[in-house]
């Protein structure tokens, strides 16, 4: 058998399953220590291409021949399915439609018994290299974010358990289930497959910004070209920036000058990450939103108030950069986000017998925008926290480049898959929770090191530093189920320190937060200082270069927090409890 680095097995678990089937016997100690660690976020996918360090990261592809077509099917029944909602009248894809971009094209959706929504539905297109989900981030995967809609009261307004039980009792759900998942109809698989679906089926790679940067020539336009190096220069690629294009941090709506002083009074709905936080700093923070596919997600923000491109290139202008774009900037910045959509490979549903969701015909299908691209990607994290050399960062231009995807530096090193292989061998959950604790050990350091490279500008995006992030919030949540063979003192201290790594990871989101804030504002500030604006709008204290001293200082103020975590500390005392208990 020809071998797999860690990142190509990673892609190849992720397409084909978690590799358990129904005939297996479960372990429900390993089973919840396997569901809770999930896989790596795709955040970190693609890292050893040769464009990895700039700003602007290709999204990697998948390989069409590895889909697990029997979850593809279920993920797709479930997100056609009308009988989530609490009435049958929506399904996922009412508010999640590839003929509008992964939206709906209203300013916000309409839930379950006509019930208007309060924000704006986000993209479903690329949301599985997003660091988390939702406006506010409150889902960490999009498994969880899969959950979310159906006990919403403003959008499906249904029963959590309700539904199981319906899936349960309804024998070809039933049957379909127990192809892909040992333990049949669950939460958690509901919420897998339909991730698994979004995942295969909305992630685009084949745009013409995506195929310019894989070295194809003739696919910008000289004006999305101006347009790129004008997004660049004027400091949008400060928070735009990654695989996505975004969806890597939060930002303040109005950082630069205040928005709803302009528009209008803000209410509970604008106040964004500060209803997770309450945080008085968090008000109308959001979630930077990926920009793949922008041309097609209009209405615009989170309220969905703006209609058009160009307004929302404007406002974002006068807010977030502090500058009256010229009419000019506008337009070339508006044709360089148009090469961010692209033409649909349109997998035919219909040929895998996709469909039986309620109101959908199996074997007829219907065309998806499903871009599974030829390759799998080549690595995953490209030595995060162990040195990634000299990078353009975010300076103006040089990350403004053709790649040859001929990257050579060597994966990171990730947990052995959980499959029916490791399970029935005797010992693999021990195995298994040591390996998370090995991980856990090492993840303070390297968010470190990626605070510092993202401080002198070695690494142009915060796409690797979000993924130590999640990495690190993926382990402590495994190392909350220790094996079902230590004795229950022992299990129930291991949950307890656990239950304490997990509080101080979560907190580390607020560090992370920040620093990024900071650094992004910080990067705006320099664009002022490199191009001053005779039109400046910046609103508060301070000339530029003060501000970007004051930024600056923040994000340092930051890493210094993150140096003084207790992560560090409390791995150690899972790793000498169950040292003492073996």
């Amino acid at each position: 058998m020809k071998t797999q680095t860690p990142a190509t097995a990673l892609l190849a678990l992720l397409l084909c399953g978690q590799g358990l089937h129904a005939a297996e016997p479960v372990d429900e100690a390993w089973l919840a220590f396997s569901n809770a660690l999930g896989q790596p976020a795709l955040i970190g996918a693609n890292a050893d291409h040769d464009l990895a360090l700039t700003g602007y990261r290709p999204v990697a592809g998948f390989s069409a021949s590895h889909v697990d077509a029997d979850k593809l099917r279920l993920g797709f029944d479930l997100f056609h399915e009308r009988r989530l909602s609490a009435d049958n009248s929506i399904g996922c894809n009412s508010c999640h439609s590839g003929m509008f971009g992964g939206t709906d094209g209203r300013k916000v959706s309409t839930g379950a018994f006509g019930v208007s929504g309060h924000l704006n539905a986000p993209t479903t297109f690329n949301a599985a290299m997003n660091f988390r989900q939702f406006w506010d981030g409150r889902a960490v995967t999009l498994t969880e974010q899969a959950l979310g809609p159906i006990e919403s009261p403003i959008e499906m307004a249904h029963d959590l358990d309700a539904v199981v039980q319906w899936l349960q009792d309804d024998s070809d759900y039933a049957a379909e289930f127990a192809i892909s998942y040992p333990d049949g109809v669950t939460a958690h698989n509901v919420g897998d497959a339909l991730a698994y679906f979004q995942t295969m089926n909305f992630t685009r790679t084949n745009t013409p910004f995506l195929r310019h940067l894989a070295g194809e020539d003739g696919q910008l336009s000289d004006q999305a070209q101006r347009g790129w190096q004008r997004f660049d220069d004027l400091g949008c690629a400060s928070c735009h920036n990654g695989i996505n294009l975004g969806g890597n941090s939060y930002q303040q709506l109005g950082s630069a000058s205040s928005y709803f002083v302009e528009h209008r009074v803000a209410g509970i709905n604008d106040n964004g990450l500060f209803n997770r936080s309450l945080r008085d700093q968090d008000r109308h923070v959001f979630k930077v939103p990926t920009l793949h596919g922008i041309a097609e997600t209009a209405p615009y923000f989170h309220d969905g108030s703006i209609e058009t491109l160009e307004a929302a290139i404007e406002e974002m202008g006068e807010h977030q950069l502090g500058r009256v774009l010229s009419q000019q900037d506008i337009d070339d910045i508006a044709a360089f986000l148009q090469s961010l959509s692209g033409r649909g490979m349109g997998m035919m549903m219909g040929n895998m017998g996709m469909g039986r969701g309620q109101g959908m015909q199996r074997g007829q299908g219907m065309r998806h925008d499903q871009n599974m691209s030829q390759g799998m990607g080549r690595g995953m994290g490209r030595g995060m926290g162990q040195g990634m050399g000299q990078g353009p960062g975010m300076r103006r231009g040089p990350s403004m480049q053709q790649g040859t995807n001929n990257g050579a530096s060597t994966a990171i090193d990730t947990p052995a898959p959980v499959t029916a292989a490791n399970h029935s061998r005797p010992g693999s959950h021990a195995d298994d929770y040591d390996t998370a604790i090995a991980a856990a050990a090492s993840a303070q350091e390297k968010l470190l090191a990626e605070m510092a490279r993202i401080d002198v500008g070695d690494v142009a995006h915060y796409d690797f530093l979000q993924f130590e992030h999640l990495e690190l919030l993926r382990h402590a949540r495994a190392l909350h189920h220790p094996p079902a063979a230590l004795d229950d003192a022992t299990r129930a201290q291991l949950t307890s320190t656990a239950q304490h790594l997990l509080t101080q990871t979560n907190d580390l989101e607020w560090v992370i937060s920040d620093f990024l804030r900071a650094h992004a504002m910080a990067m705006v500030m320099q664009s002022h200082i490199d191009e001053p604006a005779s039109n400046s709008t910046l609103s508060g204290p301070g000339e530029p270069a003060q501000r970007l001293k004051d930024y600056r200082q923040n994000a340092r103020e930051m890493m210094t927090a993150m140096a003084r975590s207790s992560i560090s500390t409390i791995v150690q005392q899972l790793a000498d409890n169950v040292a003492t208990a073996r």
